[in-house]
């Protein structure tokens, strides 16, 4: 049997307690639920699509700026890699947790660049 939400949440709490600087960025929105995910692997694009509710107006403030998308790049050179965001998005999803997503910058598809991901229980 594997860990329950509560220890889930607890290791992702964990998690980004110990990367701070994942968590700053320059647009950001909490309280989100996550409706959809797609993840894309390719020669022009590596990373996943976040679809989350309710939207933020204005969110990220790129060139399709929808309010309720962002892009994880899984090519970012950064730790913690875009694939270890795209889990605790996932992982947060999987568990039923909201969470908060800041951004900062736009993707090369013109997209809200996530930078960080924060797991609520």
């Amino acid at each position: 049997m594997g860990p329950g939400p509560k220890t889930v949440s607890f290791l992702l709490s964990g998690l980004l307690i110990l990367v701070p600087t994942l968590c700053s960025a320059a647009d950001g929105v909490d309280g989100v639920t996550v409706v959809l995910a797609t993840v894309y692997m390719g020669s022009t694009a590596s990373g996943a699509y976040v679809k989350f509710s309710p939207a933020k107006s204005g969110f990220g403030g790129c060139t399709y700026s929808t309010g309720d998308l962002a892009w994880i790049d899984f090519t970012a050179p950064v730790t913690p890699n875009g694939r270890d965001v795209y889990a605790t998005a996932l992982a947060a999803y999987l568990a039923g947790h909201t969470i908060g997503i800041g951004v900062n910058g736009c993707s090369s598809g013109g997209y809200p660049l996530v930078t960080g991901i924060n797991v609520y229980p």
